[in-house]
């Protein structure tokens, strides 16, 4: 199967918690997960395609700090690393940095 799940950008920065939870579901729902990202402006659009395996995953898009520089953002995608997490996506949305992790559950 292949998806494609499109947000905006104020929808994300409104309530990324909630956006998150949608994302999740709709991937569960449909037996995929997000493979990558496309970012153009202020859109944000996820590619799914068909789960390698019967696992669920939870994701979450995380505001980085305003101040964030490209070696912050780099830290901090390792920080998820060790933590489990595979990043899915690093991008702007109006000039803040954002990552979109994964986590199997």
């Amino acid at each position: 199967m292949f998806k494609l799940i499109a947000l905006n950008g104020d929808t994300i920065r409104l309530d990324d918690k909630g956006v998150s939870e949608m994302v999740s579901h709709a991937c569960l729902r449909s037996g995929t997960y997000i493979e990558g990202a496309v970012i153009q402006k202020d859109a944000v659009t996820l590619i799914c395609t068909d789960a390698p395996d019967e696992a669920a995953y939870t994701y979450r898009f995380t505001p980085l700090a305003l101040d964030t520089v490209c070696d912050d953002v780099y830290a901090r995608l390792r920080e998820r690393y060790d933590s489990s997490f595979r990043t899915v996506a690093a991008f702007q949305l109006a000039g803040q940095w954002w990552t979109l992790t994964e986590k199997k559950d």
